[in-house]
């Protein structure tokens, strides 16, 4: 439920079915270097800091130089 700490996104991802929805499709998934860029970002219950310190410092520096949004 959303709103609570029962979200478990690793051992129900169904990877290889989310692979495949994507393959053929441009413009569906960003990759890190869109992360310094993109004007507006959306976080889903996670904490960059923790699980991705290298996404944590690009969010930073877009924020910092080009007023990036984001909404967690």
């Amino acid at each position: 439920m959303l709103g609570t700490n029962n979200i478990d996104h690793h051992r129900t991802a169904d990877y290889t079915a989310f692979a495949r929805a994507l393959s053929g499709h441009t413009d569906r998934a960003a990759g890190l270097r869109a992360s310094m860029t993109a004007p507006a970002i959306l976080l889903l219950g996670n904490d960059p800091t923790e699980q991705h310190p290298a996404l944590a410092w690009n969010l930073r520096t877009n924020v910092r130089h080009n007023n990036a949004r984001i909404t967690w």
